[in-house]
Formats: structure tokens, C-alpha cells, sequence
């Protein structure tokens, strides 16, 4: 099942111990075997659709998944039997977190995909966050600066961190993006930039989506900027990152971890 460093506790032992029954057994009685708690179906669900080795979905994914249910849906929702998981229940539990419309709309989609995964091995016979209303709702517009206050910002910054936000705020990359830049991916030539990973936690991964794939145009002031810092930076061989930590000897990117 796996080792003491993957399972350091009982209680995560048991999990995996859980899931790994129930995916031996799945040919057995229904009725026996199937999941009766939501703790044990969502065991399942990361065995099997949230797994390291799983490409379905890019790691940053899957971490935000695995944040929400540990420290959200699990707690209230594990020893609930999956039959008495009801729509106006997690509508009054989603009314009652302090946090953002957006956030209460990610935590009702993922009991969702839940509950579907059940549904697909023939574990539930409905979804019933289908009927859970939760608003997705921007509550505060965000605020976007002006070139002034960009410029203002930058004054402030020194290497690599002004040319970081600079880059940010020109081409709008995610940070996950950004800090995964080679030197060979900013193409200086024809003035593009060609995306090809992204970082979350120091693990390298797939684009968030497909369209991130599309090169994108650079700007000549740029891309002088981008070279100006290539000179100075101790890591601009082709294979380096654009913008490596020099705490860990120029191996890994930025990330907030290492600055």
C-alpha cells in the first residue's frame, strides 16, 4: 500500500487502506463493499482521480483539491453516510463560511465531482449538490493599476523581482508560469515567448490549460529588459530559469519557499 513516509499517521493509513479495499473489492456485493461515509468515498476519489502519477489534471489542481477537502469538506462532512448528504444541508453549511462567493462555488463544485464519482462506480444513484444554488459572484471588483502606479511599484523593486513584476504586469503570465521560464523559451529573435510548464511547489508540471500553449508576442522595451537582466543574472545559460534561486544554486525557480 505504501511506506511509513507516505502514511506517517493511522488515520491517513486508514484512508488509503479504505480506498485500496474498495477498488480490490469492487466486484463483490454492492452492498458489502461500497462506500457508506463521505471520508471513505473521498478516499477513493483521490486514489483514484487525484493521484501523483494521474495527468488528468495539471499538480496545481490538484493541490487546491486537496486543500479544500482536508480543510474544509472533510471536516464537516466526513462521518456523514452519503445517503444523508442533502442539497439544503450544504447550502446552510456554504451560508455560514467567511470566505468569498467564488471559494463557496469551488467547495460545492468539488463535493459535486464527488458525488459523480460515486455516481460512476455505481456507489450513489443521484448528486445531490446538483440542487446546491451557490453563487459565484465577484463580492469586490478587483483593483487593476494604472501605468503610474506600475511604474511606482517597479521604483521600488530591485533584480529579479522588479523584471518579474514587469513581466507580470506586460503580459499577464501566471505566477505559475512565470517562474517556470527557460531562457530557451523566450525566443528573442521573433519576439515571443513559448510556454511549455508551469511550477507549483517546486513541482514542475503541465500548463493550467491548453490555450497557454499559444506563444506570446514581446514587446521590443521587453525584451531589451529581459536581456539586460540575462547579462547579470549567474543563470543564463539556455537550460537555466530566467529567474533561479540562488539559494538553491540555480536547480529550482523562485518560489515563495526560497526567496
Amino acid at each position: 500500500m505504501g511506506t511509513v513516509e507516505e502514511y506517517s499517521t493511522k488515520s491517513e493509513a486508514q484512508k488509503a487502506a479504505d480506498a485500496l479495499r474498495i477498488h480490490l473489492n469492487k466486484d463483490s456485493p454492492r452492498s458489502l463493499l461500497y462506500p457508506v461515509t463521505c471520508e471513505q468515498l473521498i478516499a477513493h476519489y483521490l486514489e483514484k482521480e487525484l493521484a501523483e502519477d494521474n495527468n488528468k489534471r495539471a499538480y496545481s489542481t490538484k493541490a487546491a483539491y486537496k486543500s479544500y477537502l482536508d480543510n474544509w469538506i472533510l471536516p464537516q462532512w466526513r462521518s456523514y453516510l452519503l445517503k444523508d448528504v442533502k442539497a439544503i444541508a450544504v447550502e446552510e453549511w456554504l451560508s455560514q463560511l467567511s470566505m468569498a462567493c467564488g471559494t463557496k462555488a469551488k467547495l460545492r463544485n468539488i463535493m459535486s465531482a464527488i458525488f459523480k464519482h460515486a455516481m460512476r462506480h455505481e456507489w450513489a444513484d443521484k448528486n445531490p449538490i446538483s440542487l446546491v444554488r451557490q453563487s459565484a459572484k465577484r463580492e469586490i471588483i478587483p483593483a487593476v493599476l494604472d501605468l503610474t502606479e506600475i511604474s511606482a511599484l517597479l521604483s521600488t523593486l530591485e533584480h529579479p523581482f522588479r523584471q518579474m513584476v514587469f513581466l507580470a504586469a506586460a503580459t499577464g503570465l501566471r505566477a505559475s508560469e512565470l517562474l517556470a521560464l527557460q531562457w530557451r523559451d523566450v525566443r528573442f529573435d521573433s519576439l515571443e515567448i513559448c510556454l511549455g510548464r508551469g511550477v507549483v511547489h517546486q513541482i514542475i508540471g503541465d500548463l493550467k490549460t491548453e490555450a497557454s500553449r499559444k506563444p506570446l508576442p514581446l514587446d521590443p522595451d521587453l525584451a531589451q529588459s529581459l536581456l539586460a537582466w540575462r547579462k547579470v543574472s549567474p543563470f543564463n545559460r539556455e537550460a537555466d530559469w530566467v529567474f533561479a534561486s540562488p539559494e538553491m544554486e540555480g536547480k529550482q525557480p523562485y518560489w515563495p519557499e526560497n526567496l
